[in-house]
């Protein structure tokens, strides 16, 4: 059975611009699509302290849960203008505002689809654009 842990953080103020640009710095480029073994621990370093200060501003909403119907490609393909770029323990994404959810590819799992949908969005109302 597949199973992915999924974690949503929403950043607010400078704070989330500077972490988009991070993300814009941290893409590999399209003739080297490989991240180097220190730009993997620098991803992982981020998301491991991103859990760590989930708490604490400048994050206003953060969301934790194991998918086990998942299988690793529902959050990064929410928004075309997504960074994507995976460390060696975490894949992240970057998405900012607004959101928008693409066609689920697999009927049977509407219902988890849809509580995945009502946890994203309740990230949206959490702080005013």
């Amino acid at each position: 059975m597949a199973s992915q842990r999924l974690m949503i953080a929403k950043i607010g103020g400078r704070s989330s611009v500077v972490i988009a640009e991070l993300f814009r710095h941290w893409q590999p480029s399209p003739r080297d699509s490989s991240a180097s073994e220190e730009l993997c621990r620098a991803i992982d370093t981020f998301c491991d302290q991103l859990r760590a200060h989930a708490h604490v501003p400048p994050i206003v909403y953060f969301a934790e849960w194991v998918d086990m119907w998942s299988m690793g490609d529902m959050l990064p393909g929410l928004n075309q203008r997504a960074e994507v770029i995976s460390g060696n323990r975490y894949q992240a994404s970057c998405h900012q505002l607004p959101i928008q959810f693409k066609a689920e590819k697999n009927a049977p799992q509407e219902s988890s689809a849809a509580w995945r949908k009502q946890k994203i969005r309740g990230s949206r109302s959490s702080m005013k654009q």
